[in-house]
């Protein structure tokens, strides 16, 4: 009898470590999620990227749209932007051919016209200045770029899409508009000269001068007036209530960018997109995904 009793201890020992073993796995993973979850914003949920990705464009932008098929993609960004009073669609074929190959061409182009757009036809990727002309743009997009030369030989397809997109960086790069004006830095204007060669005979500089505050009218109150701003003084009211008049500053216009789509892998990926890019004087930004 005694056998058996030793049995039992023995079976009801290791069945008691499995269930703390099983007890202590299920706690560590419980804590985990819940230490996943102190992460977390309110209302994200689990798994998910924190940001979505931003649209890239909107109404005040100057778009132009390279090598359009059926203008769906130009009928869909001018719905999204509510106008395409800043869009320029174009297209490689003529108006016959684009309305051959897709039935649907006809009422994505309607759309367009009617939020504003321009349509055009037989633009050729590579040599947009014959037919955009007096026009910068803020985005030039070229969506799924293909030369349609039907070369078999893959090593031959990847070159000659590699020459398309070339002439096509090399085309589009004049049409962007350039970085131009800059943020008001506090002291701008107000700096003192350094007395270099252009000071006067009292050690002051040209815009030392210009910038001395000069009386503009007596009695209660005078008027002061610096480079770029000027002030008013109250003798009856409190000195800390100078009010200046700040000139709004310039803003600033960010340098154009190209937009090109592609479909992910091979032969796609072999095109090397972002070297050609950078060999035309380009800085690549971001790829998505």
């Amino acid at each position: 009898m005694p056998k058996p009793k030793k049995f039992k201890l023995a079976a009801s020992f290791k069945q008691l470590k499995t269930q703390k073993a099983r007890s202590e796995a299920a706690r560590v993973s419980q804590q985990r999620r819940q230490d996943q979850e102190k992460q977390q914003k309110p209302g994200q949920k689990a798994n998910k990227p924190r940001h979505k990705p931003r649209f890239p464009y909107t109404a005040s932008d100057t778009i132009l749209l390279v090598g359009e098929g059926n203008f769906s993609f130009a009928s869909s960004l001018a719905s999204k932007l509510g106008t395409a009073s800043n869009i320029v669609a174009t297209a490689y074929d003529s108006l016959e051919i684009v309305e051959k190959k897709y039935g649907d061409a006809k009422g994505h182009i309607a759309v367009v016209e009617r939020l504003g757009g321009t349509v055009l036809f037989g633009v050729d990727a590579t040599a947009l200045e014959k037919s955009v002309k007096r026009r910068v743009f803020s985005h030039v997009v070229f969506n799924f770029p293909h030369a349609g030369a039907g070369i078999k030989d893959q090593t031959r397809n990847v070159i000659s899409n590699q020459k398309l997109l070339m002439g096509f960086f090399a085309s589009a790069k004049p049409l962007l508009v350039k970085r131009s004006g800059r943020s008001a830095e506090p002291g701008d204007g107000l700096e003192e000269g350094d007395g270099s060669d252009d000071d006067d005979g009292g050690g002051r500089s040209e815009g030392a001068r210009k910038r001395k505050a000069r009386r503009k009218s007596p009695g209660d109150g005078e008027v002061f007036e610096f480079e770029g701003a000027r002030a008013t003084v109250s003798y009856e009211a409190d000195p800390q209530s100078l009010q200046v008049e700040e000139p709004e500053p310039e803003p600033v216009r960010m340098p154009g960018q190209i937009h090109v789509t592609l479909k992910s892998g091979p032969p796609y990926s072999l095109w090397n997109v972002r070297q050609l890019a950078k060999d035309c004087g380009f800085v690549s930004l971001s790829t998505v995904p």
